[in-house]
Parts: C-alpha cells; structure tokens; sequence
C-alpha cells in the first residue's frame, strides 16, 4: 500500500498564494486611505491654528495682520503652506535720550537731527522743534528692511504746528516715494501713497491722497496724528479719530534707496514718534501631498473685532483643501467663526 506524502499541490500553493495577495492588496489600499486621511486632517488643523493666529494678531495690532494661503502643487506632491503676516515695530522715537544730533529710535538704530534742534516742553520732557526745512532722518530700506512699508504701515506722531507742510515722508525724491503726510495751510491734513494697484500688479504705480476736512488740527497744540495703509485703504487720523479714508487695494511702493524723514516742510514741535510695519512671519506648512484648491495667492483678513474684513471680503471664505481625490473644507463665516 502507498503512503501519501505530506504538504501541498501545486494548485493549493497557488489558491493561497492568490489570496494573500488580495489580503495584502486590501491591506496596502486601506492603510494609504488611512495616512492620507492623517495627512489631510492634520493640514486641516494647521490651517485652523494659521487662521486663528492671524485673528488674535488683528485684534492687537489693529489689523495690519493677516494670512495668506498659497495653493501648492498637487502634481509634485509640493505641500501648500500659510504665511501669517503681522506688525513689527520700525521705529520709536520721544527725544528724551537724544546726544550728539543723533536720538536712538529702536532696534539699536539712531536718527540724524538734520536742522532740527531739541527744546524743552514735549509730552514728556523734550521733543523735536523743526524749522526752516530741519529734518529728522531715519535708515534707508537698504539698511533697515523693517522699515519696508510695501505690505503695510502706521506712523503716528505727537505735533504742535506753527507751520504748514511736510510731516513725514519715506522716499528718495519728489516723484519717488512710498507715502507722505503734510499739514495743510487750513489746519486739514493730506496723506498720499504711491501704490502698486492689486489688479493691474504689472502696472506703474499710481498716486492716491487721502484729505481730511479743514482744522482738524490746532495750531500750537499738542495733536496727536498719524496716516496707516493696511493693503486695503489709505487712513489719515487725528486726536485717534479717522478723519479721511481712501480705499486702494495693492502694495506701497518701496526702493533700496527710500529714507525715511520727519519734517522737510512743516514747523514746529514733534515728540512720540511710533512707526509700524508689516513682516511676514510664523510660516504653516500643510502635509506633503496636501494643496489648497486655488490658482493663486489668497489673502484673509479679519478686523480689530475679529472678524473677516468687509473691505476685502463680501462673502464667507471657504478653503479646500485637497489630496489626490480627498477632499476637506475649512471655512471662515463673516463673524470670523473657524469652522
């Protein structure tokens, strides 16, 4: 009688052979659903902590922050990313500690006292009398890239006028410059920008001014005035009151060779000088293989109260996000509710 040999035919090791494969196929499929559902959803909370970043900053710092989203690409697997965008201070100056013609005003930098001369009888204790053409000079962009006013800026100063003209200016020349603001011989007060319009961005820049209403500002008394650009509207404010308002939607024009300047024109006492800009910082990358759903560069905005920008946006913000044939949805509605 013959004994049977143990183990398999053939046609056993190929039936089991074939269901590994499928098990394993399984396996292989659900596992990739699986990162690309970890991937997806943790790009989905990096987007809700850029969002929410840019929301707190608007609060502090009067809106000049904000985030921009860029789209990735998909077809390379290169990840989109956020940039929250938020205010830096440039430059302080109250005079106090003013040697030398120099005054520091921040970040280990000093001011050239050009024909200006310092007196008693500031805000605090000194300030800054200009007249007959004195100057306070600042940096150069090319020394001082905080200066860069393009994104965004704030001056504000403490002025007692005796005298029309210019207040400050960042330049390089009569047609060559980012934004100035001058007292008027009617005590009304006059901003001007040279912008990079958003919708014509391969355009020359174009001139847009802001005029307040006659005698928001007294002579020889303290006025507390200022002029800010956020991308979306030139602002000129007196006593912290916005007196005229500009909506100019783009980017400030900016040199190497721009300085800035307080005075050149108008006379009288300057004290409390604060001069903010826009940097780009905190960057937020998505997941790789993870793109946002847009063609190009968008930006959003919320307000000091927190919520979207009505200036920049009419409608709620709705972002998808995408990878390969997923799809999730973060949206921010007017009231600036993360959803």
């Amino acid at each position: 009688m013959r004994r049977r040999q143990s183990g398999f035919t053939i046609a056993e090791v190929l039936v089991v052979t074939t269901i590994l494969a499928v098990l394993l196929g399984f396996s292989a499929n659900a596992l990739s659903r699986a990162g690309q559902g970890a991937a997806l959803g943790g790009s989905v909370r990096v987007t809700h902590a850029a969002l929410t970043r840019a929301k707190q900053l608007a609060r502090a710092d009067r809106a000049l922050s904000s985030v921009v989203c860029m789209p990735g690409d998909p077809a390379t697997g290169a990840p989109g990313s956020l940039q929250v965008r938020l205010s830096r201070r440039a430059a302080t100056l109250n005079f106090d500690a003013a040697d030398n013609g120099r005054t520091p005003m921040g970040d280990a930098r000093e001011a050239l006292l050009a024909g200006a001369v310092l007196v008693d009888g500031g805000t605090v204790r000194k300030a800054a009398k200009l007249a007959g053409g004195g100057r306070i000079l600042g940096p150069a962009l090319s020394s001082a890239p905080t200066f860069d006013p393009s994104a965004g800026f704030i001056f504000e100063a403490d002025l007692m006028p005796s005298g029309p003209g210019q207040i400050v200016r960042l330049g390089s020349g009569a047609d060559a410059y980012a934004f100035a603001l001058l007292l008027e011989q009617d005590l009304s007060l006059t901003a001007e920008i040279m912008v990079r319009l958003a919708d014509r961005p391969g355009d020359e820049p174009v001139v847009r001014r802001a005029k307040t209403a006659a005698g928001v500002v007294e002579s020889d008394a303290w006025n507390r005035v200022g002029v800010a650009y956020d991308g979306v509207a030139l602002v000129v404010t007196a006593h912290g009151v916005v007196e005229a308002e500009t909506l100019v939607a783009g980017e400030a024009s900016s040199a190497p060779d721009y300085t800035f300047m307080i005075g050149g024109g108008v006379a009288g006492l300057v004290d409390g000088v604060r001069y903010v800009t826009v940097g780009i910082g905190e960057p937020f990358s998505l997941e790789r293989g993870v793109a946002f759903d847009i063609k190009t560069p968008l930006t959003i905005r919320f307000d000091e109260e927190g919520r979207l920008d009505r200036r920049l946006h009419g409608e709620p913000v709705r972002l998808r996000l995408v990878q390969e044939e997923r799809i999730e949805e973060v949206a921010v509605d007017l009231a600036g509710v993360i959803r």
